[in-house]
């Protein structure tokens, strides 16, 4: 699906669309084949997920703050901009991660760290408790079968990250580390605005 920037624009109404963003909208357009660049992540409009905030809030603020961005599972689960603060920069805005089953977890300091994360070509598993990625636990998944089991795009999107946003992609061992930094940095911040505003 090619993507149109002035539709995600007027979606995000009072914020910019963040720089980081953009750039990503227009490599995910290059591409435009309908085969993933890393596993299970795909940029969406935001409104393709109102009926699925509803079921946290139907509060005003939280869909003010609220900005859903991209896929982040197969089954469902999604990233979203958390406007902290009402901040009006959002490549410095947190990212959350709904699951489809449950749980709401900061998974990123930015969108930045995210995409850094997102490059290992493993989507997340995200219950009520956690979020994490299968290879954090069990070091001989990627190993296994890794040819058949990446992203057609995965190395492309590698080559971007570093080209035009100058990130290094975290390793295996990085990952966990970086999303348990952003927890303790934004986690119980995001829970103590959420919860009066929680259905």
């Amino acid at each position: 699906m090619r993507l149109s920037k002035e539709k995600i624009q007027k979606e995000f109404h009072d914020y910019l669309l963040p720089t980081t963003l953009s750039s990503l909208i227009d490599f995910d357009n290059d591409i435009s084949d309908n085969y993933y660049y890393t596993e299970a992540f795909e940029l969406t409009y935001r409104s393709y997920y109102d009926l699925a905030l509803e079921h946290t809030s139907v509060r005003r603020a939280f869909f003010k703050a609220i900005i859903p961005f991209a896929q982040a599972t197969h089954s469902g689960s999604f990233y979203a901009f958390w406007a902290k603060d009402d901040t009006k920069d959002l490549n410095q805005a947190p990212i959350v991660v709904f699951g489809d089953e449950g749980g709401i977890h900061i998974i990123a300091d930015n969108i930045n760290e995210l995409l850094q994360i997102i490059a290992i070509d493993v989507e997340p598993m995200v219950d009520d408790e956690e979020v994490f990625f299968i290879d954090d636990e069990e070091d001989d998944y990627i190993e296994e079968d890794e040819e058949e089991s990446s992203s057609k795009h995965i190395d492309s999107f590698k080559e971007w990250l570093q080209r035009d946003l100058n990130l290094t992609p975290f390793t295996k061992d990085e990952i966990a580390p970086a999303i348990e930094k952003a927890q303790q940095k934004h986690q119980k911040d995001f829970e103590t605005w959420l919860t009066p505003l929680a259905n």
